[in-house]
């Protein structure tokens, strides 16, 4: 994964979306070494470019495989370093294959993001989180991050039954936790975790 290339795209990104949305970070607490787990709340399909957006620092963005594999996007999708993922019982081939990515690139010291509730939301509020954060954290011994994201709920990018169409400079904000020491992960601290930050 070349990182010049993730800047490069980060930057088109920045350029493509920042005259629509006005995004800013509040408290974001990223290191610039060592390995982590970032997640956050998944509200629409806009998210993985907002975090990207304001996180300086490359991270392999896990996502659903068959979006993944898209004609076309999976080019980009892969030269970015996405890890494609399925549940065990849809495809346990990907989905073993995903965890062995996700080991072997906090193993090397890097960063990796997950939306544990493995969905966009269909109603606004937060789902139940998934295990694979937790997981990743405690088998590898690393710190979660995680963050909110406020503002992409009623967007035309979300799951919302009546959405805006208006774009222009609608204010997103990203708002960063102190991070959680993989003795301390569990799903519900996990859950509470950014819960507390979308309402702050």
């Amino acid at each position: 994964m070349s990182t010049v290339f993730q800047k490069t795209i980060r930057a088109i990104t920045k350029a493509i979306t920042c005259p629509f949305y006005k995004i800013k970070a509040k408290n974001l607490k990223i290191p610039e070494q060592g390995a982590f787990v970032g997640i956050a709340n998944h509200a629409s399909y806009l998210d993985a470019i907002v975090i990207a957006c304001v996180v300086k620092r490359p991270m392999r963005f896990v996502m659903y495989w068959k979006i993944y594999e898209l004609p076309l996007l999976k080019y980009i999708f892969k030269a970015l370093g996405a890890i494609p993922i399925a549940s065990p019982r849809e495809n346990r081939e990907v989905y073993q294959k995903a965890v062995m990515a996700m080991d072997d690139e906090i193993q090397a010291g890097g960063a990796v993001f997950i939306f544990p509730e493995g969905m966009i939301t269909h109603d606004g509020a937060l789902n139940e989180f998934k295990s694979g954060a937790v997981r990743l954290s405690q088998k590898n011994q690393c710190p979660v991050i995680p963050m909110g994201i406020n503002g992409v709920w009623g967007s035309v990018f979300s799951r919302a039954k009546k959405r805006t169409t208006a774009l222009w400079r609608r204010r997103i904000e990203v708002l960063g936790g102190d991070k959680v020491e993989h003795q301390e992960v569990t799903q519900e601290r996990l859950f509470d975790e950014v819960k507390t930050l979308l309402h702050r």
